[in-house]
């Protein structure tokens, strides 16, 4: 008793065939002006039924493929917005963007950051036309207002070398500060702070060698995060190596992340790659 349709008839098709078919269909109805034409109305209303039930369903097949498209734009259309302090070559941008794909999101990055010269290079290659700021320490707290774009994920990789084990070693040697006293390096950290103070992401990430997880017995990782905490949930940190990953490389880094409206639980990613 339906109506039969081509399997390559276009969903979107049954929606205006069936908005079209209703449409003559109703107008039919309202035609009874007397009431010999009103029973007769009411007659085929009844043998009708199977043919206004065919061009409803025509009409809610159309309607929720129109609603999946729109869904499925919205998507395609939706950029997570990011900034990139201490870049590199883009390594984090990188991987974001990799994550942001698997949800069929697109990342625009803001700004990035960079002091070394010929990370510059090789950054500018991977991603041309991104905005620069060489040294972050260049942006004083009252301009981040109008010099760091607004943005929903900080990512920054800051520097190791003063909680590192060689970098504190050799700072030792050289009768030089380290950790957060170390006034080119190690206090980096309260820029990333003073940002995400000031513009509020919805999110960070932040790495650093696994050392900082043990530097001075965890204290300034312990002072690290209860600054951080004011603003945002921010899970217990956790080392990851990368060779856990499928990486022919054991590089071991601490990951501290950080989420502004988050009522859940975070959960750092399992091993992926097994010997």
């Amino acid at each position: 008793r339906f109506i039969y349709y081509p399997r390559h008839t276009s969903p979107l098709c049954y929606l205006l065939l069936g908005m079209v078919s209703l449409l003559f269909w109703s107008r039919g109805l309202r035609r009874g002006d007397n009431n010999e034409k009103t029973v007769n109305v009411r007659k085929g209303m009844k043998s009708n039924a199977w043919f206004l039930l065919d061009h409803a369903l025509l009409v809610l097949l159309g309607l929720n493929f129109v609603k999946k498209k729109i869904l499925w734009l919205l998507i395609l259309m939706k950029k997570i917005t990011s900034i990139d302090l201490f870049a590199g070559v883009g390594g984090m941008r990188i991987s974001l963007q990799r994550a942001l794909n698997r949800l069929h999101l697109k990342d625009e990055c803001k700004l990035y950051s960079e002091i070394n010269s010929y990370s510059r290079q090789t950054y500018d290659l991977n991603f041309p036309q991104t905005p620069l700021i060489e040294d972050i320490k260049s942006v004083k707290k009252n301009e981040i207002s109008y010099k760091i774009p607004d943005h929903d994920i900080l990512l920054a990789g800051f520097p190791c070398q003063p909680f590192s084990r060689a970098g504190i070693s050799s700072r030792k040697f050289l009768k030089r500060a380290h950790g957060l006293d170390d006034k080119d390096q190690g206090d980096l950290f309260f820029n990333i702070l003073d940002i995400l103070k000031a513009k509020k992401p919805k999110a960070f990430i932040l790495e650093n060698v696994q050392n900082l997880k043990n530097y001075q017995n965890g204290k300034i990782l312990d002072e690290m995060i209860k600054k951080l905490s004011k603003y945002y949930y921010v899970p217990k940190p956790q080392v990851l190596d990368a060779q856990d990953f499928g990486l022919a490389q054991r590089r071991k880094r601490i990951f501290i992340v950080g989420f502004l409206n988050f009522n859940g639980k975070f959960n750092y990613p399992e091993p992926t790659f097994k010997k």
